[in-house]
């Protein structure tokens, strides 16, 4: 086990909300290592389009989404080390920002970092006042963390 990624994780805070900057070509490497610590990585993207798939049409969609991303993390966290949170990590998350899904997907990981550590797992880029976004999509889709301090962790 390398700990490189659990030197960073301290003891629960109000919110344990990481981001961890990745190039999409590193991914494989950077979920490897994370594994090697002990710590799931999950698509998100994935998990939530099998579910989706699978759900009929349905008023509460926006729920029933919101419900399985929160079972996904709560369940996927995993105890590394004795004192410190929980943590998993997450990768894949555009689909969280789909408008018909009705998501406040910033609020609800800043409401789960408050027990578990989360890892995100990002590709793109980072503004000064934590905004996670996509270049050409800044103003429209973004996930917004500004609120909160949110941790850089570096490999």
């Amino acid at each position: 086990m390398s700990n490189r990624i659990l030197n960073y994780i301290g003891e629960i805070e109000r919110h344990n909300l990481y981001v961890l900057k990745c190039p999409m070509s590193d991914i494989q490497k950077d979920i490897s290592t994370l594994n090697d610590d002990g710590i799931l990585t999950v698509n998100i993207g994935l998990e939530l389009a099998i579910k989706l798939s699978a759900a009929k049409q349905s008023k509460f969609l926006n729920l029933e989404v919101q419900e399985h991303l929160q079972f996904i993390i709560e369940n996927g966290a995993r105890l590394v080390i004795k004192g410190k949170p929980k943590i998993i990590a997450i990768f894949n998350l555009g689909i969280l920002l789909e408008p018909s899904l009705r998501l406040d997907a910033s609020k609800i990981l800043t409401e789960l970092s408050k027990t578990i550590a989360i890892i995100i797992i990002w590709g793109n880029n980072i503004s000064q006042d934590n905004r996670l976004y996509w270049s050409d999509w800044q103003e429209k889709h973004s996930f917004n963390f500004n609120n909160i301090n949110l941790k850089q962790i570096y490999l």
